[in-house]
């Protein structure tokens, strides 16, 4: 039997889940923001995240388990921002290939029009980089170099 993987769209009871993800180890070695979220901003953060209708935000579904999450900032511009990191337990499965994949797709399907999607991976993030390379997203050169840029138009 086929295993079932998809997307959910992140709702008020995730509220507690997100926290202890964003406040996991490497979560915020491979974040630009490393320290610590305390719980009231958190909980600011996420009532303010969660009505935006200018951004995506889901979780990933697998055996009907929370896996990880994905958030797609949409820009004016017709940029989308990439934001997505995966639990703990289930790191080195691939599933940040898939979350991307099926985001694109959720994407694709509810706007039918060009997004630049765009993130930002920090240098020693090499999974993410990976995860990015294989969908065929594109390196390009920063300023910086704590972290990379990927893009792809979708």
């Amino acid at each position: 039997m086929e295993e079932k993987i998809y997307l959910r769209r992140v709702k008020e009871t995730d509220m507690k889940l997100l926290f202890d993800w964003r406040n996991n180890e490497l979560v915020r070695k491979n974040s630009f923001c490393m320290d610590p979220v305390e719980w009231n901003e958190h909980v600011k953060w996420f009532n303010t995240t969660l009505v935006k209708s200018s951004v995506l935000f889901f979780i990933l579904i697998c055996k009907e388990q929370e896996v990880g999450q994905i958030r797609i900032d949409l820009e004016l511009d017709n940029t989308a921002i990439i934001n997505y990191s995966i639990a703990e337990k289930y790191r080195g499965f691939g599933y940040g290939k898939q979350i991307l994949h099926l985001a694109e797709t959720e994407l694709y399907e509810r706007f039918k029009n060009k997004y630049m999607l765009k993130a930002l991976v920090k240098e020693n993030n090499i999974s993410s980089q990976v995860a990015f390379e294989r969908l065929g997203y594109i390196l390009q050169n920063t300023n910086r170099d704590i972290f990379k840029t990927y893009i792809k138009i979708l």
